[in-house]
């Protein structure tokens, strides 16, 4: 065997065995996108209540790594009370982050139930109040999208 064909035999072979060495990796890291597109499956409802009346708004999130729940209705709204509580998430997040409203993560992709109670003051004036929440996935190329809903207060 020449110099040449010993050369090219070796540059093929080392090519092809990094090649199976480099994607391998990324065939087993867990992920809930296809690395271009990212489709979670999010149904939240719009609520509507009377002043002085309260219910729990429930969320179900698929193909999801991270949630934060918006502030704005927990801490600037003396009309609407959000709460948020760990106990009322299903599964349990594996990692709260201390801010608040918390952040949740989980380590791998999973589907996320959430119920959030929500009372209304009793002066309240009837209207539409947006509430929030951010969702991430952050396995792999990360993707994150925003959804905002209203609780609506009608008049008694």
């Amino acid at each position: 065997m020449n110099r040449r064909q010993y050369l090219t035999a070796i540059s093929v072979a080392t090519t092809g065995a990094l090649t199976g060495c480099l994607s391998s990796g990324n065939s087993s890291e867990p992920t809930c996108s296809d690395e271009s597109s990212w489709s979670p499956r999010v149904q939240a409802e719009i609520v509507t209540l009377s002043p002085g009346n309260s219910t729990e708004i429930d969320v179900h999130i698929s193909s999801l790594t991270r949630f934060q729940l918006f502030g704005h209705l927990v801490h600037d709204s003396d009309v609407v009370d959000l709460s948020f509580d760990e106990d009322m998430v299903s599964p349990t997040p594996d990692q709260a982050l201390d801010s608040s409203p918390p952040v949740w993560r989980w380590e791998d992709c999973t589907t996320v139930d959430i119920t959030l109670p929500v009372s209304v003051a009793s002066d309240a004036s009837p209207g539409e109040y947006e509430w929030g929440f951010s969702i991430s996935e952050e396995i792999g190329e990360p993707h994150s999208n925003d959804f905002y809903y209203t609780i609506i207060i009608n008049s008694d």
